[in-house]
């Protein structure tokens, strides 16, 4: 069994990029990951996608997306048994093209495993097109954005005659997330989970509220140890999460820690102070666990990212990339939010117009989030070092969400 840094390093050594993005169901009620991975720079192969598999192989897969469900191509080389043997079958949804010069080979090779119990998702299959697997492909997979809105209402009322879950992927709007909705789509997958809906009419609930006032007290500047200590106090729930979390593993603290003054002067207040606005994010239970964990990835992502780019250590890489956030988990635009915040001029021009460098380390980790890597490619740091910081933040997310189930 490979240790966790070791899969992680395995995971780097991959010669291309990997993003996992999370699929809901209409309800917004997570579903599964499709995990998505792109060569980088010159070209793919056959020994691209092997790469992959030994990649994945161990506790690679588990890295990336837990025990849940998997969306993933893997090309005809993993489609091999002694290749699938490595993963759970229950866990692996095989997506395969449905307009690609399929062989003979290929075809009884993806019905045979069909026929074992592994799962198929035929990618952009529309009728009046006919695929020999249209009929045992348990998911039809349609890309949002190659769609023709106008064709598209009749095309999916016939592929419901079929029994397979329709899956709509690339929706990167809330708007289209809705037309996905109303069309009667199973399963959507997109970054519209992570942009407010500003048409949205939701009252924003007590609960938002409270959130919203402690970050405005925790990130006052001029809060210094007793101020920051009873404020963390006047919190029950924001107390024992706290202190659970700095005596966890997560920290390896030498000693336990009795008291919050006492987790403010070993850790330092800015370091509690961010710890405690992460904090009091996850008491927002009306909004899926996947969009707090995409807040924390971000918050982590920038702040790697920072360390490459900025010749001193500063604070402001992971505050940028946590409130980045804040207006989908508040429901709340973000421009009205940061009037609220104490935070510097300098993390609202980051966070609002992507001004200066966390400004920019944040445009790039956007760009990753939403698999741009054209953009990517043109952007201030080279793609492998942005990958093998979305890498350590999901390694690093993943502990923090279950650091907080045991609570």
């Amino acid at each position: 069994m490979l240790d966790p840094q070791t899969t992680i390093d395995r995971l780097k050594a991959y010669p291309g990029v990997l993003l996992r993005q999370p699929i809901y169901n209409q309800h917004l009620e997570f579903y599964a990951y499709e995990l998505s991975y792109y060569p980088q720079a010159q070209g793919c192969s056959e020994e691209n996608h092997r790469d992959l598999i030994t990649a994945l192989a161990g506790r690679g897969l588990q890295t990336m997306v837990g025990r849940h469900q998997t969306f993933v191509d893997l090309k005809p080389a993993g489609m091999e048994k002694q290749t699938l043997i490595q993963f759970p079958k229950n866990q692996l949804v095989l997506e395969t093209p449905s307009r690609a010069p399929f062989d003979e080979a290929n075809l009884l090779t993806l019905e045979g495993l069909s026929k074992q119990g592994y799962r198929l998702a035929l990618l952009d299959y529309l009728p009046p097109q006919t695929h020999p697997l249209a009929q045992v492909a348990q998911f039809i997979v349609l890309d949002f954005k190659l769609l023709d809105t106008d064709k598209l209402e009749h095309q999916v009322s016939l592929l419901q005659q079929q029994r397979s879950k329709l899956v709509a992927k690339n929706v990167n709007k809330p708007l289209e997330f809705e037309l996905c909705k109303s069309l009667g789509f199973d399963l959507i997958q997109g970054s519209f989970s992570t942009h407010l809906n500003s048409y949205s009419q939701q009252r924003v609930s007590p609960s938002r509220q409270l959130t919203l006032r402690l970050l405005v007290k925790l990130q006052n500047p001029e809060a210094m140890v007793d101020e920051l200590d009873a404020l963390i106090r006047q919190d029950a729930t924001l107390s024992y999460k706290l202190l659970r979390l700095v005596n966890s593993a997560f920290f390896g603290l030498r000693r336990q820690l009795a008291s919050s003054r006492e987790a403010i002067i070993t850790l330092g207040i800015q370091r509690i102070k961010t710890w405690a606005s992460l904090l009091a994010l996850t008491g927002l239970d009306d909004r899926p666990n996947e969009i707090r964990t995409t807040a924390f990835i971000r918050a982590r992502m920038c702040e790697l990212l920072g360390r490459s780019l900025a010749k001193t250590p500063n604070e402001i890489f992971f505050s940028v990339g946590l409130f980045s956030a804040l207006d989908v988990l508040l429901n709340t635009p973000l421009n009205q939010l940061l009037k609220s915040l104490p935070l510097a001029d300098e993390a609202k021009a980051a966070i609002l117009e992507h001004e200066g460098l966390a400004g920019q380390i944040l445009n790039t980790v956007l760009a990753y989030e939403e698999g741009d890597w054209d953009q990517l490619r043109y952007g201030p740091l080279p793609l492998s070092t942005v990958k093998e910081s979305y890498l350590e933040a999901l390694a690093w997310a993943t502990e923090i969400e279950e650091e907080l189930k045991r609570f």
